[in-house]
């Protein structure tokens, strides 16, 4: 290598000492004629792929929000660019497309796009002139305001024309430099809108609009650009060249830019921003073409387009630079003067950032032949200079021999400090047909007013080689892949500016997701994780081996990171200085496709708190929890860092307390929002609670205000009883079921939450979970609406209902803990509850509408004319009835919502008259059997005072106007048991009245336990006698002719009593009642199986009057089966 600090280079000699660049024309002699081959030097003049190339040159240098200096030299610079003097640069821009596509624009689409661009180019000089004028202290505000509003509209206005019905191709470049333009102009209203005196409404429309903008015209640049690709022909080599060159270029003056585009939006970068372009261009093949007198080119004797396309272009791969090249020969001649030795293969050495591994790649390389070596570590090759040869000589009449190849390679190259050299590949040539193929004619420089090792736009980082094709006429000739020059060798993280890192500058290693394609408007490829089932591991999409300035270190950083994903899926950043961060990648798309093509599917993710480096080499992980979801498709675009302060934390946990707080009162501060809910005050309040006491005390305390103001507030329009759950089955509290319990708040949530369990299977009957409280009356007003509202941390099979004259049902099935403060660990009581702080409010709204997308629950339900008397008010009811179920409950709240009026009153006034009319039938239709009930009750007594039973009844009597009482229908709602029917309060009443019966019933029975409810309990049985239980009531069953019951009575001697037997006997034999005292006074009450209807009970009775004070009641059977429903021996005082 030849260098020195004054770039006067030693010339390459080709031909004597010619240089390649100063070859002059030469004379050859071949089959009757001669061919004159001139270099094709470098052209001073703007080719469109120059103007690219320039102009993203100049934006990548005032990228984040400059000052008004910054951007009018910007906007100078760009007029100068595309408005210069002499023919219009836009045209240049549309002969360009319209060579490689075979496509001319016709006259009235070109004159229209033309016309339209002067005046864009008038119209933007005059918004300069107006900006610069106020940036010079002239603070014409009016003047520069008007300019831009005009100007804005008329690329408004003009955009359409660069996109006209069937010549959107040839005017792709076009487009995207006016796109371009128009946002760079739109930046401005955010940037320096508040100074012009813009209100923060018409600041954000503009911003809104900003945001529209790039992602319509990014998508339309990105389509036209694969719809150009789809257009060219791939049939040949010649096909495949001229289809690189489309891709080549415009890559340089339509997606470079498009790239550039997310980078205007001054909200999300608000400082200087270090971007970079990792997409790789490819230069021709190094191989002569278009040779006169039929000598023809390369492309006759090259493969197919297929062929080349897999042998040149690299599959999408991790950024790499190259670092060791060499370079093989073979020799080939047609006599002793006309040969060469010319480049058949090449070993290659390149790796990633970060890399301890070197990978080789081997292009047809014949081992133990002559190489080249060349050590390229710590130089940028910004520039090749490669001869094209070409042998040809006639052998005798009839046989020629041809042949091609690239027997002289210059690698211009410059180091870190400057330095600047040239690698020669030259193994020797004679007499041959030649041409010099310049790298910088095809990636022009960035300036032509600088040294070409200054503005350069790109260097080398590979070399791949066109296959021979079925003859041996070449033996594979090189073509140079090139990257961008923003895309640095180091991972630097800047402490003054937001660096933005691509994902595939990432290294491989450990459970690596891969790399794909990019979708166009991303500025290279992205990394990728992809499963279509569910996997057992953790998944790199990001590995960064990133260098931090020594003088930078403990700065604190935030994180972003630009992605796209087809489902929500957890995520870690991890470095070894802030450990594991969790966050949830949330889906960007709807799309069924698993390409991501569109702009909006590319959204943005700060990483929790800020993170700090202790050490100047570190790596920076983002792994997925591919686990967790059993198919996804993620991709990665680039990773932020956005350098903050000290206080930046405790300054955005204020901003965000502040925003959250300010939106929960009305401005007298003396009512809510509806919208604002219980859970919401609760969130904010959480988040006030970690404003740092020491740096803003005083506003804190004024947030503390609010957020305690709007709680009151809160609870008082809260209709609801017990509203933390602490008085459940207590006095003015809810009612529920067993299992339910009040649970204190957490380190996520300040209020107090109910857990209702599943429901109960007990004796083959489900048990359902119940929770629930009436609203009375007495608290609702007539014709207006209520809202049930409230949050559910998780849940299964919960039923939720509002019930008025009608029900409103809904069942929530939640899955708890997608916080995104805590999203993937159990709770820890020990740590801080501010330890995970909520540092912006995007952050805070996203976590707030996790809770609030999938957490919460609402139902309305409206009132009609209310009747105090009937208290029917408003029910609010939870209920389970599934064996797996759970539920999670927290800040339920009921309120008034808004009185009817209009057609929702109306129509709530025809319901109501349904209501009336249902009513008034059910009652009618249940009016016979709650008469039939009501008199049936009444005759258990003796009279109403109910306190004696008639002497003749017994406990059928009893359970037969129980059955009746149990008949009457609409005594619950269908809904919800608990809610009451119009007969509910008939049927409670009777219900007493059946308890009383049963009652007074037992205390007049001298034998205790005689309808067997509480099993043997009081009677003296054999240990075959068992108590069965049916539908209706509890038998004593008899069924051994050995088996004895009995029981010892204490009554009144001398007195009558009535002894009262229900059973049956079953099958052969008799059965025996029998009474009898300490003499031989005795009774007995027999049932055999000839008795009538013996499939039904039968009731029998006989007095018997004792001569003691105490007799004995004796049960048993001589064969087959004796069921005895009930005994009474009772007092007859008649």
């Amino acid at each position: 290598m030849n260098s020195n600090d004054s770039q006067n280079h030693d010339k390459l000699e080709i031909c004597s000492n010619a240089s390649l660049l100063s070859t002059p024309p030469y004379k050859t002699e071949y089959y009757e004629g001669e061919v004159l081959m001139d270099t094709i030097p470098f052209s001073s003049g703007k080719s469109a792929a120059q103007m690219g190339t320039s102009i993203v040159g100049q934006i990548l240098g005032v990228l984040g929000v400059p000052f008004a200096l910054q951007v009018t030299n910007l906007y100078s610079s760009l007029l100068d660019t595309l408005w210069p003097d002499g023919k219009s640069q836009w045209e240049i821009f549309m002969e360009q497309v319209e060579e490689i596509v075979d496509q001319k624009i016709e006259n009235y689409a070109r004159n229209k796009a033309l016309a339209e661009l002067e005046g864009l180019g008038n119209n933007f000089e005059v918004y300069l002139e107006a900006l610069e004028n106020w940036q010079s202290n002239t603070r014409d505000i009016n003047d520069v305001k008007i300019r831009f509003i005009s100007l804005d509209s008329l690329f408004t206005q003009s955009m359409p024309s660069f996109r006209i019905e069937g010549f959107q191709l040839p005017l792709l470049s076009v487009y995207a430099q006016a796109a371009n333009l128009h946002l760079l102009l739109l930046r401005d209203a955010t940037t320096f809108g508040k100074e012009w005196g813009l209100d923060s409404a018409t600041m954000d429309s503009y911003y809104k609009r900003q945001k529209a903008l790039s992602a319509e015209y990014s998508d339309h640049c990105v389509k036209w650009y694969k719809n150009g690709l789809n257009k060219l022909s791939k049939s040949t080599a010649k096909d495949w060249v001229k289809f690189n060159q489309f891709r080549r270029e415009m890559t340089l003056t339509v997606l470079d830019v498009v790239a550039l585009f997310p980078n205007y939006d001054a909200k999300i970068y608000p400082m200087q921003t270090v971007t970079q372009l990792t997409r790789e261009v490819y230069t021709d093949p190094v191989g002569m073409t278009n040779l006169p007198n039929g000598i023809g080119s390369w492309y006759d004797i090259a493969p197919t387009f297929a062929t080349i396309e897999n042998a040149v272009i690299r599959k999408p791969h991790l950024f790499d630079f190259i670092r060791n090249l060499y370079v093989y020969f073979g020799d080939r001649g047609a006599s002793a003067n006309r040969s060469m030795k010319f480049w058949n293969g090449h070993e290659i050495f390149y790796a990633n950032i970060g890399s301890s591994v070197f990978f080789q790649v081997y292009n047809y390389v014949k081992l133990g032949s002559n190489n080249y070596p060349y050590v390229f570590v710590d130089r940028d090759i910004y520039q090749t200079e490669s001869l094209a040869g070409c042998i040809y000589d006639i052998i005798y009449p009839g046989y020629t021999y041809k042949f091609f190849g690239a027997p002289k390679v210059e690698f211009h190259v410059v180091d870190r400090r400057n330095n600047t050299g040239i690698f020669t590949f030259n193994p020797g040539f004679g007499q041959i047909i030649q041409n010099v193929q310049n790298s910088l004619s095809q990636l022009p420089l960035e300036s032509l007013d600088e040294p070409a090792y200054e503005a350069y736009s790109h260097r080398l980082c590979h070399v791949t080689l066109v296959p021979p094709g079925n003859n041996s006429n070449y033996e594979g000739l090189p073509v140079y892949s090139w990257t961008h020059k923003s895309a640095s060798l180091e991972n630097v993280i800047y402490p003054d500016k937001i660096t933005q890192i691509p994902a595939v500058k990432s290294f491989p290693g450990g459970q690596w997701g891969g790399v794909e394609a990019g979708p166009g408007f991303t500025g290279g490829d992205v990394t990728k994780s992809v499963t279509s089932e569910a996997t057992t591991i953790l998944r790199d999409v990001v590995k960064l081996a990133v260098t931090i300035p020594q003088d930078s270190i403990k700065q604190k950083y935030r994180v972003r990171i630009r992605y796209a994903s087809q489902t929500d899926i957890p995520a870690t950043f991890f470095t070894s200085d802030s450990g594991n961060r969790d966050f949830v990648l949330k889906s960007t798309t709807t799309a069924a496709s698993n390409a991501f093509e569109n702009y909006k599917e590319f959204q943005y993710i700060d990483i929790p708190g800020t993170i700090e480096f202790t050490k100047v080499n570190e790596i920076v992980t983002v792994y997925l929890h591919a686990y967790k979801v059993s198919n996804h498709h993620v991709n990665i675009d680039k990773v932020e860092f956005i350098p903050v302060d000290n206080n930046f934390e405790a300054r955005k946990q204020l901003e965000t307390s502040e925003f959250f707080a300010k939106k929960l009162l009305d401005t007298t501060k003396e009512s809510l929002d509806r919208e604002v809910t219980d859970y919401q005050i609760d969130y904010t309040a959480k988040l006030v609670e970690c404003v740092s006491d020491e740096l803003y005390p005083m506003e804190k305390q004024e947030l503390l205000n609010i957020v305690t103001t709007a709680k009151k507030l809160s609870q008082d329009r809260n209709l609801l009883q017990d509203i933390d759950f602490s008085a459940i089955n207590r006095e003015n509290g809810w009612i529920g079921s067993r299992g339910i319990e009040g649970t204190e708040g957490n380190i996520n949530f300040k209020s107090r939450s109910v857990r209702l369990p599943g429901a109960r299977n007990i004796d083959g009957k489900i048990d359902s979970t119940y929770f629930y409280q009436k609203i009375n009356a007495s608290k609702l007003k007539p014709y207006t609406r209520y809202e049930l509202r409230g949050r559910i941390e998780s849940s299964k099979k919960l039923e939720i209902y509002l019930i008025h004259h009608n029900a409103n049902r809904i069942i929530k099935n939640v899955n708890g803990n997608n916080s995104l403060l805590n999203s993937y660990n159990e709770i820890d009581p020990c740590i801080s509850k501010c330890s995970n702080h909520i540092l912006s409010i995007e952050e805070a709204e996203l976590d707030m509408n996790n809770h609030t997308n999938f957490h919460e629950f609402s139902l309305c339900i409206d009132t009609g004319e209310l009747d105090l008397n009937k208290n029917i008010g408003i029910w609010v009811a939870f209920k389970i009835s599934d064996l797996n179920g759970y539920a999670e409950l927290r800040n339920i709240e009921c309120i008034e919502v808004e009185p009817l009026f209009g057609e929702a009153l109306e129509k709530l006034k025809k319901q109501e008259q349904e209501w009336t009319r249902t009513e008034n039938k059910q009652y009618e239709e249940s009016k016979k059997i709650r008469a039939v009930a009501i008199k049936a009750v009444e005759q258990l007594f003796e009279d109403s005072s109910y306190q004696k039973l008639r002497p003749e009844l017994d406990l059928s009597n009893i359970s037969k106007a129980e059955n009746l009482v149990n008949s009457i229908p609409y005594v619950s709602n269908d809904w919800f048991s608990y809610v009451p029917g119009i007969n509910h309060n008939t049927v409670e009443e009777l219900k007493t009245k059946i308890q009383l019966a049963f009652a007074l019933y037992r205390h007049r029975n001298s034998i205790q336990n005689g309808d067997f409810k509480n099993g043997l309990n009081s009677w003296t049985v054999t240990s075959d006698v068992v108590v069965e239980e049916n539908q209706i009531d509890p038998e004593l069953v008899i069924s051994n002719w050995s088996s004895q019951v009995s029981q010892d009575v204490v009554v009144e001697a001398n007195h009558r009593y009535l002894l009262r037997v229900t059973a049956k006997k079953e099958n052969v034999g008799i059965g025996y009642i029998t009474i009898h005292d300490s003499t031989d006074n005795s009774k007995s009450i027999v049932f055999d199986d000839c008795e009538k209807n013996q499939d039904h009970y039968v009731t029998k009775t006989t007095e018997f009057i004792p001569s003691t004070d105490k007799v004995y009641i004796k049960i048993h059977e001589t064969d087959g089966i004796f069921r005895i429903k009930n005994i009474d021996f009772t007092l007859n005082k008649k």
